[in-house]
């Protein structure tokens, strides 16, 4: 394995912006609202941001010390045009460019990579807090912001980023948020303290939604190079026109890490001909390194703490919770369905399965009735379509029933955002709700 050193892990998400309104004590990272600990305080055409929020922002990627009334502020940039490379199936960033800045409370002078830099704005100690001027602290370390029409700043690494024609409907999604907008398209996100990271999701409420009553839920588990947005934004919105037409509330995980596999170690099921089971580790068939590991482990608890801080949001029925994923996505499914089989009613893998050889299908048949899975794949899958229908003579093998849809043209990558495999999924859910 190539050494990790100079290397950060590419995360599920790369926020693009961090925006700020006079009007919100919050920022928002990209569409998602982060409620800040502590209240983003407008000063002029600054906007003081508390030193812990600050450090929750850009973590793992700023380290911020205070010592009196010094801070020292030391940041590292990725982008997402920062250089990449894949290491043990896991996407690394290559060092990005360094920062360090000294601040002093009540000194608009600071210094910034060795030179004198004067700031919009002082920072201030309030409450035992101290507060860094963001704007100008991040466009002295090589940020662009931008004005809109006065009333939102956006601040950015990102080349080329800019306000455009979507602007307005980013302020007016924006101006919905600060009005509790409750159905349709929902953002949030919450502090995974063992990953040192902001993690973000994204819901479809439809608006048979109550929020004294249970409601039923699809879970969406994103495939490689995926993030919560997949769903949403694969199927053109279609996935939101279905789900408020069968009454579901969607729900858009983000795996941590682009390659997270959701925690799990099982291979894919085009390895069937490549891993020997008597030759290898069965609990590491792949033999991946420790460091590869112990990131689909964490993948794995955030996404139960993700899982937790959903149920706090939305009143979801978790005798009526169902899972579909494309490619890892789907392996996410059938790890969940035989690890933790009564947290889904049913779930619908796309575009993907597992090598049976490490995989328990027997016991899979022990705890699940017939039609617990519908298998979604098209005959072009480029992953390898043939490998996909020696999974079904498995399931076939063993007397496992099961429903399979199969998409004619259909890719690996575009077989399950079509209508007709949306419309069957849901169908096959909406089937399967017990209680209705």
């Amino acid at each position: 394995m190539s050494s990790l050193s100079g290397h950060r892990v590419k995360f599920a998400k790369e926020f693009t912006a961090v925006y700020l309104r006079k009007d919100y004590k919050g920022v928002f990272m990209d569409k998602v609202p982060y409620e800040t600990e502590t209240p983003t305080i407008p000063r002029g055409e600054e906007f003081l941001i508390g030193v812990g929020a600050l450090k929750k922002m850009h973590s793992p990627d700023i380290e911020i010390i205070c010592d009196g009334d010094i801070a020292t502020v030391d940041f590292t940039v990725y982008t997402n045009q920062t250089p990449q490379e894949q290491i043990s199936r896991q996407w690394y960033f290559v060092q990005g460019p360094k920062h360090h800045c000294e601040l002093k409370v009540g000194s608009r002078e600071a210094v910034v990579d060795g030179r004198k830099t004067e700031l919009l704005a002082e920072p201030e100690e309030m409450d035992g807090v101290i507060y860094l001027p963001y704007i100008s602290l991040m466009k002295a370390m090589g940020a662009s912001a931008y004005s809109y029409r006065g009333k939102m700043t956006a601040v950015s690494f990102e080349d080329g980023f800019t306000f455009d024609s979507s602007s307005t409907r980013l302020f007016r999604y924006y101006n919905m948020v600060l009005r509790n907008k409750v159905y349709g398209d929902v953002y949030g996100c919450f502090w995974f303290e063992a990953g040192r990271r902001l993690i973000p999701y994204r819901l479809y409420i439809p608006t048979s939604y109550r929020p004294d009553q249970p409601h039923k839920a699809i879970f969406y588990f994103h495939g490689g190079g995926g993030n919560e947005d997949a769903m949403f934004e694969r199927t053109m919105d279609y996935a939101q026109e279905a789900a408020q037409r069968h009454g579901f509330v969607l729900v858009g995980t983000n795996g941590y890490i682009r390659s997270s596999f959701y925690g799990s170690l099982v291979p894919i099921i085009q390895t069937l001909d490549a891993i020997d089971p008597e030759q290898v580790d069965y609990d590491n068939p792949e033999g991946w390194p420790e460091e590869t590991v112990r990131l689909r482990q964490l993948s794995l608890e955030c996404i139960h703490e993700e899982m937790e801080e959903i149920f706090k949001k939305v009143n979801l029925d978790k005798d009526n919770l169902f899972a579909t994923g494309n490619s890892a996505g789907s392996v996410a499914c059938m790890h969940f369905a035989l690890n933790e089989p009564e947290l889904f009613n049913g779930i619908c893998p796309t575009g993907g399965f597992i090598n049976y050889n490490f995989y328990d299908l027997e016991k899979f048949k022990a705890l699940h009735g017939d039609d617990y899975m519908m298998h979604i794949v098209g005959t072009e899958d480029d992953h390898g379509f043939d490998f996909l229908l020696r999974g079904h003579e498995k399931l076939e093998e063993l007397g496992i029933r099961y429903q399979k849809v199969i998409i004619g043209g259909g890719n690996h990558s575009n077989a399950w955002v079509k209508p007709g495999s949306i419309d069957v999924m849901m169908d096959f859910f909406n089937h399967k709700t017990r209680g209705k």
